[in-house]
């Protein structure tokens, strides 16, 4: 085989900026850039020489590649900086300006995400001179793709009023674009600037529901409404669901309705889930849309769950009402005073002494407690338990948040009984049986809580058995839990594990161990940074100090917990929070160690 030179040839075209007083006589320099390889000689017919011939080959190969990337990325690089020249110039005319802009913002707006006010202000100037003259000497895609990539990062760094400027002023001028393509970003920029504009200001809904009648909302007029853009197929939609349920049925006959908008587009899979789940409120629904649905495309929904809390003046009041916003804004609204006297006045309206809702009269109870009308709010509790004892789950939280334990604790046992083999209705009550000044009666429940899933093979049934049923000294001996062996099937695969065994050793007189597990728990990468574990671990750590003599440590670590206990507390949701009350017991626990010292 006769010899063949393979040479790889790479040609590098390097654009020479000139400026402005020299446009006239623009020159262009060209430069060649040759990459030998040299002589290859073909291997001869041996296999081994053959095998060693491709490798080299790949290496070869590699080498080019590699190379090649780097002039790309010098090239690149080099463009950039002969682009950032043109554009801070002020003596580029529009042309050269927009050949500029075509190659240098891009990279500045990718890197913009800590730039400050002012510098993200510039750049929006810059981005809105290039589509500006983009329409006047024809629209590139990196017009587009600029004007879009600026937008959304200024909405994603919190810069919502210039975002919100920057998208109204791009819907303004996509709508002159000429080609169809790029004024059909106009509506997703105007949608985006409607978007970012209902924060204090009313939302307008429209559509068809999924029965296919018209919807109406002019029918919720003077109601708190949450408007929910979701679908079935939406994870985070279905996980948040619960928690808006809840709410609701905690709100709804004060006045707080929901409004789905589902970006679904099977109808029946639709109509499934709302049937099974049964849901309460309307959605609105569009066959075959989905995130084409008018109100997505109104408000240029571009993901999901995307939630709106709307007040009875008709404003939207908050923008992220999910999960704890949602309980926290609800929270805010109904139980201001005002408020409370208004559901007061509706509810006494629809109860007489004939009623026989008690969901309705459970809400006027609950409203008693809200304004510090006890002694009402037992009669009415009484008078709702006596029609439907399904209603001692609402009346135990009722009470739970007025801090009345007792009467909690009433209603808490009766709500375990009806859901025994529900392990957080134990937890959500066994706390509150200390603190009502109940131990015979805690030391009864953790007793029946224990032998309720003695033979449980579930790790976190196993932790919440320990967790709650070691919140008193001596309530009840280790070994008849039995500790050890739930602990063990936990290992170390949950970082909450380590909060119970460090509680099991501090009731085992090991605060060695005690502050190893808190040590373990705050090792690990999973464990949560919230508000349990601020409140729990310096309380532990607190109590095994205390064991172990050094008082001066154990009261630095109570210090801790006393400040993030009056921060959580501080927070009407986090109030009376089961989670809250167990360190308070433990608190107070390390609290009288530490003083008798």
């Amino acid at each position: 085989m006769p010899k063949q030179v393979i040479t790889f040839l790479c040609w590098l075209l390097l654009a020479n900026f000139v400026c402005a007083q020299q446009a006239a006589e623009q020159k262009s320099a060209v430069s060649k850039v040759r990459i030998e390889i040299g002589d290859i000689e073909p291997p001869s017919d041996d296999v081994e020489e053959s095998l060693q011939f491709m490798d080299a080959m790949v290496a070869l190969q590699q080498e080019l590649s590699t190379q090649y990337r780097q002039a790309a990325s010098d090239i690149n690089q080099a463009q950039i900086k002969a682009a950032e020249v043109v554009l801070n110039s002020s003596a580029a005319d529009d042309k050269q300006f927009h050949k500029a802009a075509q190659v240098g913002l891009a990279r500045k707006i990718s890197s913009m995400a800590d730039a400050s006010r002012d510098e993200q202000f510039r750049l929006f100037q810059l981005v809105k001179r290039q589509v500006a003259i983009g329409l006047m000497q024809g629209l590139q895609n990196s017009d587009v793709s600029n004007a879009t990539a600026l937008a959304t990062l200024l909405e994603r760094t919190g810069s919502e009023e210039l975002a919100r400027e920057a998208n109204e002023t791009f819907a303004e001028l996509f709508s002159d674009a000429k080609n169809p393509r790029y004024k059909a970003y106009a509506e997703n920029f105007a949608g985006t600037a409607r978007r970012l504009g209902l924060l204090g200001n009313s939302m307008e809904l429209e559509g068809k529901l999924l029965d296919g009648s018209d919807f109406n909302w002019e029918e919720y007029q003077g109601k708190v409404v949450l408007v929910d853009f979701w679908a079935t197929w939406c994870g985070p939609c279905i996980a948040e669901a619960p928690n808006v349920m809840a709410n609701y049925k905690k709100y709804h006959s004060r006045g707080f309705e929901v409004v789905g908008v589902s970006l679904d587009t099977d109808q029946k899979r639709l109509e499934a889930y709302v049937k099974e789940n049964a849901v309460p409120w309307e959605n609105l629904f569009t066959a075959g849309a989905g995130w084409k649905h008018p109100m997505a495309t109104k408000y240029a929904i571009r993901a999901i769950p995307a939630v709106y809390l709307i007040n009875r003046e008709g404003k939207v009041v908050s923008m992220k009402a999910r999960g704890l916003e949602l309980s926290n804004q609800l929270e805010e609204i109904f139980n201001a005073p005002a408020e409370l006297e208004r559901a007061l006045v509706h509810l006494d309206a629809q109860i007489d002494s004939d009623c026989q809702d008690a969901f309705l009269i459970g809400s006027r109870a609950a409203v008693y407690n809200s304004l510090g009308r006890s002694e009402e709010a037992r009669k009415e509790w009484s008078r709702a338990f006596a029609l439907d004892k399904g209603v001692a789950e609402q009346a135990f939280e009722s009470f739970r948040t007025a801090e009345l334990w007792a009467d909690a604790v009433e209603y808490g046992r009766e709500f375990v009984g009806q859901n025994p083999e529900l392990p957080d209705a134990w937890t959500r009550v066994l706390p509150f049986t200390i603190l009502a000044g109940d131990l015979p009666g805690y030391r009864e429940m953790c007793a029946q809580m224990v032998e309720q899933f003695k033979d449980t093979k579930s790790p976190r049934i196993a932790r919440l058995v320990c967790r709650n049923c070691l919140l008193a000294p001596n309530a009840l001996d280790a070994d008849k839990i039995p500790a050890d062996r739930f602990l063990a099937m936990d290992k170390s695969k949950n970082p909450w594990a380590f909060q119970a065994r460090a509680i099991l050793a501090l009731r085992n007189n090991n605060p060695e161990e005690a502050i190893k597990q808190v040590d373990g728990f705050e090792k690990d990468p999973r464990a949560p940074n919230e508000f349990k574990a601020k409140l729990t671990n310096p309380t532990l750590l607190a109590m095994a100090h205390a064991q172990l003599g050094k008082k001066e440590l154990a009261q630095s670590f109570l210090a801790t917990a006393e400040k993030e206990i009056k921060e959580a507390r501080a927070q009407s949701i986090y109030r009376a929070n089961h989670d809250v009350m167990i360190v308070m017991i433990l608190f107070e626990e390390a609290k009288q160690m530490i003083d008798a010292m």
